[in-house]
């Protein structure tokens, strides 16, 4: 979202993200107490899940660093804005920046990003790991990446040829 930082502009998208997101959270709130159709309920919803959305891209800002210009308002938005999006801060943005450092590295993989395999490993391994490799290649896995990558048959795929080295 930024490449220089400029706090003014900061300011303003957390106060055009964070006042319509709250203000949904409202209207959903007072929607159930009076006892309204839950359609309404989920009406709200929806650009509630879209403001979230945009919540978590102005927390990934934050880790990266470019929000605002102190470091510290950084961090302090970074936490605030990760009780949001119920991730913690510190460790995401650990896992995170690791992440961009051996993104594409076979030799450094399985550490924040999607698990890839050499095509020896690939033909290797067992076909449970196969499947969920393939699986991992199609547009279904996309809209639920996140279950999917904390299931346990995927961590079990992790595993397999996590000492090898690449080709």
């Amino acid at each position: 979202m930024f490449r220089h930082s400029d706090s003014r502009r900061a300011i303003w998208q957390l106060l055009n993200t964070l006042v319509p997101y709250c203000g949904l959270w409202y209207l959903m709130i007072r929607s159930i107490q009076h006892a309204s159709s839950y359609l309404v309920t989920l009406l709200l919803a929806l650009p509630a899940a879209a403001f979230l959305v945009r919540i978590f891209i102005i927390f990934h800002d934050c880790v990266h660093g470019p929000f605002f210009s102190r470091k510290g308002t950084n961090t302090f938005f970074g936490y605030l804005l990760g009780l949001l999006v119920f991730t913690p801060f510190e460790d995401w943005r650990f896992s995170h920046l690791r992440h961009h450092v051996t993104y594409a590295n076979l030799d450094a993989r399985g550490f924040g990003d999607v698990w890839t395999m050499t095509l020896k490993e690939y033909q290797d391994s067992p076909k449970r790991t196969r499947l969920c490799t393939d699986f991992t290649a199609t547009p279904w896995c996309c809209s639920g990446w996140a279950l999917y990558s904390f299931s346990p048959s995927v961590i079990d795929c992790r595993r397999v040829g996590q000492s090898a080295r690449s080709i």
